[in-house]
């Protein structure tokens, strides 16, 4: 090996760490990532992380109806709050109104008789402007039931 060489793989490691920050900040700005998952890069500098983001799931009307995230649903749950998406949050809107329910007042558990025209998906979370907290809309999708 000669010298030059040598002199240019002290350089490597930077590079290397330089491309993981380039990844992960176009991963949080580009695809709404969680800016903790991963990485420590963005550490304490945003509220916005998984953690204090909801998928709320419910059924539109007077009075509207909470649905409860089925436990075998809960990896989509999981998955928006990491990186929300539309198609993630449609795909988990069509799973749950092709669900069965039992409506107990304003609440629904999956495994009842009851079947809904309609369900509503929302991931939400926080945002900051330095001393006002608000809530910020990721995905936002109702899905229809279809006549067939």
């Amino acid at each position: 090996m000669r010298l030059s060489d040598t002199k240019a793989l002290v350089w490597l490691p930077v590079g290397l760490l330089l491309a993981a920050i380039v990844v992960h900040a176009v991963r949080i700005e580009q695809y709404d990532a969680d800016p903790q998952r991963g990485s420590a890069f963005a550490m304490f500098s945003t509220v916005d992380i998984a953690a204090t983001r909801r998928v709320i799931a419910t059924v539109p009307g007077d009075p509207t109806i909470r649905l409860e995230i089925p436990a075998h649903l809960e990896k989509v749950g999981l998955r928006l709050r990491d990186a929300p998406s539309e198609d993630v949050t449609r795909e988990l809107a069509i799973l749950l109104l092709e669900s069965r329910w039992e409506v107990e007042g304003d609440t629904a558990k999956a495994g009842g008789t009851e079947a809904f025209d309609e369900v509503r998906v929302e991931v939400v979370g926080l945002e900051s402007d330095g001393r006002v907290l608000s809530r910020q809309v990721f995905s936002d999708v109702v899905a229809f039931e279809t006549a067939s």
